[in-house]
């Protein structure tokens, strides 16, 4: 649930009182039908005498299929309560809060920690009943919450545990040398190094994800590693780490995946939190992260904003052609990622990217001197 490098604050389940907070009233309809049904078979027996016998079998045949159902309805609904909460989770780590649930397909919500701007506990009368509540909470600019935990035990204490470290980075946030970081996610050719670039000629310093796996990949003690992991295969005749064949490795097996990156993500982290204290040291206007899997990888929780680089799928085409691709590939490749409907709800801005290089430039001047002006007047707020 916590992208490697990411520390648990606290790790949470709903109370097993969920169940009865949820499924009475769900049930409740079959109860009250079964209960009805009950006393009409009771009606049926007393007025027996006074009834043709041959209809008061078939009306008390029905009325027990009936009854059945009923019984069968609130059962199932108690049940499926009971598996809703085994598959909830609620976590909050140094960098995001997080719920996750869905009996048949998961459901993952998580807000980043410097975004959350409002936190609430409320609890409902079976929730006062059996002494839990709900904290919920949101970034800023939203109508609803986006992270709900329902019906936890002492919700006052994980709605201080979630506020104290919102504060905390709210104060780090309000450092007078604090720049903007700045997310860039889109479709696959749609042109996110060539706004990269336009954010680096406009004075920001630019975090290449790539780049910096590459690098990391290079460490001494990280070849070592992979060898003491997979053997010498992984190597080239040069004794350098081979991507190709780490990569693949990992695709065809998500352990071995989500163990080189426990092993890579940490690393690339501290890349970027050295770029980001070398752009406040120089002035810089911003710190630009370029990651092909920014949100899958949680990234976005140490950015400020997320641009997201919007192209035609025909002009993504056009770009993907000179690397042998045709729209099925294409396609394939864009499924194997967060759709892009998704990525576009979840980001701040929009930065439009189909015309000239000089179009572009000129977006990104002005996108950027709005970041940065929102940046400040939310420190401003904060203190």
């Amino acid at each position: 649930m916590v992208p490697s490098g990411e520390r648990v604050l606290l790790d949470a389940r709903p109370s097993f009182a969920y169940v009865f907070v949820r499924g009475i009233p769900e049930a409740l309809p079959g109860v009250v039908l079964a209960v009805a049904v009950w006393l009409v078979r009771g009606l049926l027996v007393v007025s027996a005498g006074t009834l043709d016998q041959g209809l008061a079998a078939s009306i008390d045949s029905w009325l027990g299929y009936l009854l059945v159902g009923a019984v069968m309805y609130a059962a199932v609904r108690l049940v499926w309560a009971l598996l809703d909460w085994f598959t909830r989770r609620y976590v909050l780590s140094d960098v995001r809060l997080i719920s996750k649930r869905g009996v048949i397909r998961t459901v993952r919500f998580d807000v980043p920690v410097r975004r959350v701007q409002h936190l609430a506990v409320t609890k409902s009368f079976l929730e006062r009943v059996f002494r839990v509540g709900t904290v919920s909470g949101a970034s800023a600019g939203t109508d609803a919450h986006e992270v709900v935990w329902r019906s936890i035990a002492q919700p006052e204490r994980a709605l201080r545990a979630i506020r104290s470290r919102v504060d905390e980075v709210s104060r780090r946030g309000d450092e007078p040398e604090a720049i903007p970081v700045i997310g860039l996610v889109g479709g696959i050719g749609s042109g996110k190094s060539a706004a990269a670039r336009a954010f680096e000629k406009a004075g920001c310093l630019v975090s290449d994800s790539d780049k910096s796996v590459r690098e990391v990949l290079t460490r001494q003690e990280v070849v070592e590693e992979l060898v003491s992991w997979w053997g010498r295969g992984v190597l080239d005749s040069e004794n350098r780490v081979d991507r190709k064949k780490i990569a693949d490795i990992v695709f065809k097996d998500d352990f071995q995946r989500r163990r080189l990156e426990g092993l890579v993500h940490p690393l690339v982290r501290e890349s970027r939190a050295a770029l980001v204290a070398q752009a406040r040291r120089a002035g810089a206007a911003g710190v630009v992260v370029d990651a092909p899997l920014l949100f899958e990888a949680g990234v976005d929780a140490e950015c400020d904003a997320v641009v997201f680089v919007e192209t035609p799928r025909a002009t993504r085409l056009e770009r993907v052609e000179s690397r042998g691709w045709d729209g099925g590939e294409l396609d394939r490749r864009e499924k194997a990622q967060m759709p892009l409907d998704e990525k576009r709800r979840r980001s701040d801005h929009i930065l439009v990217n189909h015309g000239a290089l000089d179009e572009l430039e000129s977006r990104v001047a002005i996108l950027l001197a709005a970041i940065r002006k929102h940046s400040r007047m939310q420190r401003q707020d904060r203190a």
